[in-house]
């Protein structure tokens, strides 16, 4: 009996595709098309999301990864880890907001200095800091780190004076801080405030 033309049709689009699936990862591998993937828990809640990211970071020991090509790859999976709390929870406020500095940071090469980032990566990154500042004014960590980050940024592309300007202002807003954490950050600016200043002279 004749195959209708529909089925048989199906039949050859459905074999088709299989034999792509099996076919596009050959002729693409080594051509910068394939991205790592995460395969990435889905947690009860936004802080246990952005735990386990941060544990998946720690048990990767990227500081002792030595091949550049292994390194990108890690650092690409746990992007996306990081990815998902805002994903899943992107209305929580607290480590919502944590987990997309972590992705601004790494997309500015903030958390690894082996990492080469382009100069309109690095101004992107700042717009990025900036607009994340904005969306959580309450946030006082977000803030203080955001300014500071965008110092270091403004420092990386040779842009002092701006530079100085963020970290100042990070020292004259959080030095006094009550939570130890953002105090330690305003203490940090004003080392790199008077190291800017020597580098300028």
């Amino acid at each position: 009996m004749i195959e209708p033309l529909a089925l048989a049709s199906f039949r050859h689009a459905r074999r088709a595709a299989a034999a792509l699936v099996l076919f596009v990862p050959w002729w693409l591998s080594g051509c910068g098309q394939n991205q790592p993937l995460a395969t990435v828990p889905v947690k009860e809640n936004a802080a246990q999301q952005y735990r386990y990211a941060v544990e998946y970071r720690t048990q990767r020991h990227l500081d002792l990864i030595v091949d550049k090509k292994k390194l990108a790859s890690e650092r690409e999976v746990i992007r996306q880890t990081f990815q998902k709390v805002y994903e899943n929870f992107p209305d929580e406020r607290t480590f919502t907001p944590l987990a997309k500095l972590e992705v601004i940071e790494m997309d500015g090469g903030l958390d690894n200095q082996r990492v080469a980032v382009s100069t309109r990566q690095v101004h992107r990154t700042i717009g990025e800091l900036k607009k994340l500042a904005g969306d959580y004014p309450e946030y006082v960590f977000i803030q203080a780190k955001c300014l500071f980050q965008q110092g270091q940024l403004h420092k990386r592309l040779g842009e002092f004076p701006e530079a100085q300007k963020c970290f100042k202002e990070v020292v004259d807003k959080y030095s006094r801080n009550p939570e130890r954490t953002i105090a330690a950050l305003a203490k940090e600016a004003a080392f790199y405030y008077n190291k800017t200043y020597v580098n300028q002279k």
